[in-house]
């Protein structure tokens, strides 16, 4: 059986995933329109940035978890 890797397209595992070069002009264009819209991104509010969006991933997984395990 071929081992795809997590970065690899799902029609074509020599290719690269959509999603992860969805990303990498995403993040540049996320940071094009903030300092358009007056936000802007340093080293420190870049770190502070990630670690928010981590921990609201990571209350958002256990919830949809919780809610799964109580409908059963």
């Amino acid at each position: 059986m071929l081992e795809t890797k997590w970065w690899s397209s799902s029609t074509d595992p020599a290719k690269v995933s959509l999603t992860i070069k969805g990303l990498v002009v995403f993040a540049p264009a996320l940071v094009m329109l903030g300092t358009v819209f007056g936000f802007t991104f340093d080293i420190d509010t870049l770190g502070q940035l990630i670690n928010e969006v981590a921990v609201v991933g990571a209350g958002l997984v256990t919830i949809y978890g919780l809610l799964r395990k109580l409908g059963k």
